[in-house]
């Protein structure tokens, strides 16, 4: 079972697409599939420029609210702001100018698990109807949408997401033939 968020959900896409024995399910969270065609904020497409211009720690107390939403707390705002500002500047600037030219979505019909996306209905990072575009292309995917205006829910919705996460994995690991009642308490193969 395969987990991951953000930029490592991109990369756990490509791992599905080029090892599909490896991988019984795969869940994503806020992952990116290409970097051109974003319907997200400006102020959060030009990174790279600016994590160099002002600094890591700079640039997430600049943009936390807008990743992790309205509704998180300031202790949790700070408590990203913390460790986000604790990574290397030119690491940051490196990877954020690698993720600018990426683009999966030639491989998405290649991923054979069961695939759950996770996305929110006010990402600022994509929209929902960009999320469900390429989603449509992964064979035997599902889509969860969060209520929220951030674009992170791992970070600012952890237990939410985990729950459906956990609660995927259990119904793509039952023995064929059993069902398992699902969230709704539907019976569900």
């Amino acid at each position: 079972h395969v987990v991951a968020a953000k930029l490592g959900g991109t990369v756990a896409m490509q791992f599905a697409a080029d090892f599909p024995d490896r991988v019984r399910t795969l869940s994503v969270v806020s992952s990116p599939v290409r970097s051109l065609g974003h319907t997200g904020d400006p102020k959060l497409m030009a990174v790279t420029n600016r994590m160099a211009e002002i600094g890591i720690r700079a640039w997430a107390e600049g943009t936390q609210r807008m990743r992790l939403g309205s509704l998180v707390s300031d202790d949790h705002i700070a408590f990203w702001n913390d460790l986000m500002a604790s990574a290397d500047r030119d690491v940051c600037v490196n990877v954020e100018e690698m993720a600018g030219r990426m683009d999966i979505t030639a491989i998405l019909p290649k991923i054979t698990a069961p695939t759950l996306v996770i996305t929110m209905t006010g990402g600022a990072m994509q929209a929902p109807e960009t999320v469900l575009a390429w989603t449509r292309l992964i064979p035997r995917s599902q889509v969860v949408t969060i209520a929220g205006d951030g674009y992170h829910p791992a970070a600012s919705r952890p237990a939410e997401c985990a729950q459906h996460v956990l609660n995927f994995m259990q119904r793509h690991s039952a023995a064929p033939g059993s069902f398992l009642p699902s969230a709704s308490g539907a019976n569900v193969p």
